[in-house]
Parts: structure tokens; C-alpha cells; sequence
């Protein structure tokens, strides 16, 4: 049996979803990848990297900053 790889949301975003389309589950939901949108930050200091999945629970797109502690640093994991 395979195992299921655990990462961060900031870092999958960050170095591991390349194409639409990857389900993952975060907490108790089940999310699929649709594009990661860099927004500039108004003060200049970098950008924000933002995740647009679709919710499964909600039926419905959802957009999470992957730079909020929150949220970045929750732990997903793939399904095979």
C-alpha cells in the first residue's frame, strides 16, 4: 500500500502543483488545485501567493493566501 505525501499548503503551492487538477485533503475537506495567482503587495514588499481550489464539501472556488499563517502552514495531503 502507498502512502500518502503530507506538506504544507504554502509549500505544495510554492514547489509541488504544476498542473490543475490534484485533489488534496486539508482538515476535513477534500479541495482540487485549479492556478496559484502572485499578487503584489501594495507596501512593496513581495507578493502574496494565492491558491484558487474548488471545495467539494461547498461545491464552489475558493481562493486561500497561502501566505496567512493559518492557512499557509496547515498540513494537506495528496491522494494517490
Amino acid at each position: 500500500m502507498r502512502q500518502r505525501r503530507r506538506f504544507t499548503l504554502a509549500y505544495a503551492v510554492a514547489f509541488l502543483f504544476d498542473t490543475p487538477g490534484t485533489r488534496f485533503e486539508m482538515g476535513r475537506k477534500v479541495y482540487q488545485y485549479v492556478a496559484t495567482v502572485y499578487d503584489h503587495r501594495e507596501d512593496g514588499r513581495g507578493t502574496n501567493a494565492i491558491a484558487v481550489v474548488y471545495d467539494f464539501n461547498k461545491q464552489e472556488y475558493r481562493a486561500l493566501n497561502t501566505d496567512e499563517h493559518g492557512i499557509g502552514a496547515r498540513e494537506i495531503i495528496f491522494f494517490p
